[in-house]
């Protein structure tokens, strides 16, 4: 801002008066200031762990505070006061209440039978102009922590206020939020038995309206510009007693993170912004998540897709995931696009260097309803030859057995190398009936390092399930190889010589296994 004001002296009227702020005698310390403005006007957030809003708001706070050299000699350190906080990171469940405007809009337009109510119209611009009264008192109370003049008692007003205006607000939207889950005094019109219900609803639910919460954002400026997010990694159906939710495509995809995700999309700015998650790698190598990687694409212009193991290091100590990076950007210029990276390993040694030496490679191929974790062509292109034949897996395989047909066993664990044999050591080897004479070279395929590294490409790199194995094209060549038995002895012969006879204890017991 100084230089542009420098340079053109006439110009910038809003430059000229942010620095005439921001030089005043009552901001002693710029940095400081600068940090304080930023975390009042530009970051929000939402925990329904409301311990961890307080780490959160305590993490701004030394952020803020050890910018600076405090004069011990001063009042308060010769700071000003720290920002009130308590209005942008907020404790709620992210994925209960109204979003958008559109939400509230759609919930009351229609009844829960789908029937159109006829007085809509007039309770959506009741609420609209609520929202819009509490989006004020907002702002005003923001704007009264950047002028130190105003005395505590001004602060103070201006949070109650604003406080008062956001219960009250709230207050409706949960009554009517609550009435779609069947909890209105219709249905149980006892007062006691209402009010009883009401309140284990909210307790339970957590309802956060991000539509009245952040009016100002989500609907005059169109949503967030950046969000970024780490969605809990849990099963729906392991806190489906506790809380319900409603109304989101990617219910069906039966973990909160992937709904976490579809929530944060519907609060993005719609014309420019960006999204960055953390979730599991299931995220892109599960069938049923596939719904969730095209929504991710479709709502963004370019898609970054990065994926990492959990050994050597881990992306998050205490954290046994292997994880995938989403970053999303959406503008409304040049072509869409998705880019990937390899399965990336590394040692905490060379943490400092991961990010900076990602390489992704871009194109907008899914395959088998998967995005192979694959950065570079070359490889890209091997995958693409490798599944190419015409005769796979699934098309060799019969369930009836006859003298055509012979069985050999795919190890369904392990994490570095696969393996296929002839004969089941434990139930973690599955069997493959194929026909008879193409064994050995399926053997050798499978506990190759080409299938290994198509393995990586596609799973979740540590489970080898049917689909795994399905997609595997064989040529013809190698079923018709005459030398490739031998291979195959010398393969098996291997691994038995080299066998250890282990003891592994788990949950139900302990099981001996090669």
């Amino acid at each position: 801002m100084e230089q542009f004001t420098a340079e053109a002296p006439r110009k910038y009227k809003f430059f000229h008066e942010v620095l005439a702020e921001v030089n005043s005698e009552e901001h002693p310390n710029l940095r400081y200031y600068i940090y304080k403005t930023i975390i009042l006007n530009n970051l929000y957030g939402v925990d329904i762990m409301r311990e961890a809003v307080e780490i959160a708001k305590l993490r701004l706070f030394l952020k803020m505070v050890g910018s600076v050299d405090m004069n011990l000699r001063k009042p308060n350190f010769g700071l000003e006061p720290l920002p009130d906080i308590d209005f942008n990171i907020r404790a709620g469940n992210t994925l209960v209440g109204f979003a958008t405007e559109e939400e509230l809009k759609n919930a009351i337009q229609y009844d829960e039978d789908g029937n159109m109510r006829l007085d809509f119209g007039g309770k959506l611009e009741i609420f609209k102009e609520e929202c819009q009264i509490v989006a004020t008192a907002f702002r005003r109370f923001q704007d009264a922590q950047l002028i130190t003049d105003k005395g505590e008692d001004t602060h103070k007003k201006a949070k109650a206020e604003l406080q008062s205006r956001l219960d009250a607000l709230n207050e409706k939207l949960n009554l009517y939020l609550a009435s779609i889950y069947g909890i209105d005094k219709n249905s149980i019109p006892d007062e006691k038995k209402f009010k009883k219900k009401y309140e284990e609803w909210r307790t339970s639910h957590q309802p956060f309206h991000w539509f009245a919460e952040f009016y100002e954002i989500i609907n005059e400026r169109g949503g967030f510009d950046v969000i970024i997010g780490n969605p809990p990694y849990v099963e729906y159906s392991k806190v489906r007693n506790d809380y319900q939710i409603n109304g989101y495509f990617l219910l069906k995809t039966g973990n909160l993170f992937s709904i976490c995700a579809e929530r944060f999309l519907r609060l993005k700015n719609i014309h420019q912004s960006a999204i960055g998650i953390i979730v599991p790698i299931s995220s892109v190598s599960t069938p049923r998540m596939v719904p969730m990687l095209s929504i991710m694409q479709k709502k963004s212009t370019n898609l970054f897709i990065s994926t990492y193991a959990v050994r050597p290091a881990k992306l998050f100590n205490g954290v046994d995931m292997n994880l995938t990076i989403f970053l999303g950007i959406k503008n409304d210029r040049g072509n869409s696009f998705t880019s990937t990276t390899n399965y990336l390993r590394w040692y905490e040694d060379n943490r400092s260097n991961l990010f900076s030496t990602l390489y992704y490679r871009s194109g907008k191929d899914k395959i088998e309803n998967m995005m192979p974790k694959i950065g570079d062509k070359n490889g890209y292109n091997i995958f693409k030859k490798s599944i190419s034949f015409n005769n796979n897996l699934a098309k060799l395989q019969t369930t009836k057995m006859d003298d055509t047909y012979e069985t050999i066993y795919y190890h369904s664990g392990g994490r570095y190398f696969r393996k296929c044999i002839k004969e089941r050591l434990s139930n973690e080897y599955k069997p493959l009936n194929i026909p008879i004479n193409s064994a050995d070279s399926i053997i050798c395929l499978l506990s190759s390092s080409l299938y290994y590294y198509l393995w990586i490409a596609i799973s979740d790199t540590f489970h080898v399930t049917k689909g795994y194995i399905n997609f595997l094209t064989v040529p013809d060549t190698l079923l018709h190889d005459k030398h490739i038995t031998s291979v195959c002895d010398k393969l098996l012969q291997s691994l038995k010589s080299h066998a250890e006879r282990r003891i592994r204890n788990r949950a139900d017991g302990t099981v001996q296994k090669k």
